[in-house]
């Protein structure tokens, strides 16, 4: 809802054009797995930008290599290209770069025949997030089985089973990476010991 006021000396015709324009949330960049204790973003995680208005349409991109451009939208973080995974008009989700150093930037998100709009936020080495499905009302971390099969109430875990759990923004790897390919194939060892509670 909105209100304007509009003081006329004479009559006149007046028309309200309603647009919509793209807006990315206060704090709308942030690891897609959600946002994030201190609200930081990793090199290389997966992100999303949030808001409205950001396309028309839902739209997936291919992968290896993510598209930079999907249904119209790039989004640039100064003269670089992210890699995209899928565009919403409330979500658009990208890949930062790898080499990125802790601290603020901003990003931008380009809409073909929009306004650009211009997202903040910050990195930081470590920023994890833990995937998560819904099931009733609970959501639950995504994992799968060693045979890559989903651990579901159907297909629980069974005790002393290795299990894989998906996420992202654990910190940098002990290799260099290619942005843009997902997933890494062989999965590259994290430089920083994880630890999960």
């Amino acid at each position: 809802m909105c209100s304007s006021d509009l003081t006329m000396s004479a009559p006149r015709s007046v028309q309200a054009l309603m647009d919509r324009v793209p807006y990315i949330a206060p704090a709308g960049v942030h690891n897609v797995a959600g946002v994030t204790p201190d609200g930081t973003v990793a090199p290389g995680s997966i992100i999303a930008i949030t808001g409205e208005s950001l396309t028309t349409d839902q739209e997936t991109g291919r992968v290896n290599p993510l598209a930079q451009t999907i249904g119209g939208v790039t989004v640039t973080l100064g003269d670089r290209l992210l890699p995209l995974l899928w565009v919403s008009p409330q979500q658009i989700t990208a890949q930062l770069p790898s080499d990125l150093s802790d601290g603020d930037y901003t990003l931008q998100v380009h809409s073909t025949g929009q306004p650009d709009v211009s997202g903040d936020f910050t990195v930081a080495r470590n920023a994890p997030g833990l995937l998560s499905t819904i099931s009733g009302d609970t959501a639950y971390c995504m994992c799968s089985h060693a045979d890559g099969t989903p651990v579901t109430s159907d297909s629980p875990a069974k005790h002393g089973e290795t299990v894989t759990l998906l996420g992202t923004g654990f910190g940098a790897y002990n290799a260099p990476m290619i942005d843009g390919f997902f997933p890494f194939d062989p999965a590259p060892a994290l430089t920083d010991a994880v630890q999960l509670s």
